[in-house]
């Protein structure tokens, strides 16, 4: 009865523009979920009406459709849907993502005894194929606190299975257009700098990596946005320095060949000089030091 309550008070919400190739698998996703909650469709003025009518033809309470008349940005978009749901928390899932079905419940047993907590975030799987073990219901994971310095390493949260509060999103001003297209990242880490964010160390949400996505052509670009909002945070913090630069450095580089292994290309990079440190990377006792430092700023 409390996990049916708390999920009452949960949105996931789906902003979609045009393609409709994965929609409804993403849809029903959060349909099909082990304790349902609402959902909200956000269309950015696309120019037809496949997704009325996918939603239309439901017929199901749980699922509302709202539809913008004029074209907003991306991040508009997403800041939208901030808006327009009237519940205590939200959820955003992009049209070619995807929930496991436990995963409300397991945000649900994270929220109901962790009294303060303000952002809950899982681990995802990804990839071009759906993973098999989706149907499994895993609302039992692992959890534990996470802070800002763990953004410095990895992105926690490459969007989809984030929860946070509804008021906190809006109190932050959303996500920023100016960082896109790593807009998500940036907000992500303001949430764990504001509020009390739990990682449930477990796979309860899907990114797809698909040929159609906008990361296929705009990585470089990523890339760049990624370091810098690494190397600004640790500078608003005041620890930014060589080996601090060198660690956002190499995690950021994982990024690079990440998505060179999976789009076969190479992409341009500004800001981001993937020869930088190559010397000291050659070094073995690097890793060791690198290692060490790390543990002890992620305890600071």
């Amino acid at each position: 009865m409390i996990k049916q309550d708390l999920a009452g008070s949960i949105t996931i919400a789906i902003p979609v523009r045009e393609r409709t190739e994965f929609f409804r698998q993403a849809l029903e996703s959060a349909r099909n979920q082990s304790v349902r909650t609402k959902i909200l469709v956000m269309d950015n003025a696309s120019s037809h009406g496949q997704f009325r009518s996918i939603v239309d033809r439901l017929d199901d309470p749980l699922v509302e459709y709202r539809r913008h008349k004029q074209l907003l940005g991306m991040e508009e978009n997403w800041n939208s849907c901030l808006e327009a749901a009237s519940t205590e928390w939200i959820s955003i899932l992009h049209d070619d993502d995807l929930l496991y079905p436990g995963y409300i419940e397991s945000v649900c047993n994270v929220l109901a005894r962790e009294p303060g907590v303000g952002c809950v975030a899982v681990r995802c799987s990804g990839g071009a194929e759906l993973p098999k073990n989706m149907t499994d219901a895993g609302a039992h994971g692992n959890y534990h606190p996470i802070n800002w310095q763990h953004f410095l390493w990895e992105n926690l949260s490459p969007f989809p299975g984030v929860m946070f509060r509804r008021e906190d999103g809006l109190r932050l001003g959303g996500f920023r257009p100016e960082w896109h297209p790593s807009a998500d990242m940036e907000f992500w880490i303001r949430l764990a700098e504001s509020t009390k964010t739990i990682l449930i160390e477990q796979e309860l949400a899907f990114y797809r990596i698909s040929v159609n996505q906008g990361s296929r052509v705009l990585a470089g670009d990523i890339i760049d946005k990624t370091y810098e909002i690494r190397r600004n945070l640790l500078e608003r913090k005041h620890h930014l320095n060589w080996i601090t630069n060198y660690l956002v450095h190499e995690s950021t580089r994982g990024t690079l060949e990440f998505y060179r292994s999976v789009y076969g290309r190479e992409f341009d990079t500004g800001r981001y000089d993937s020869e930088r440190y190559s010397w000291l990377r050659r070094w073995p006792g690097m890793r060791a030091i690198a290692r060490w430092y790390r543990s002890i700023f992620l305890n600071s």
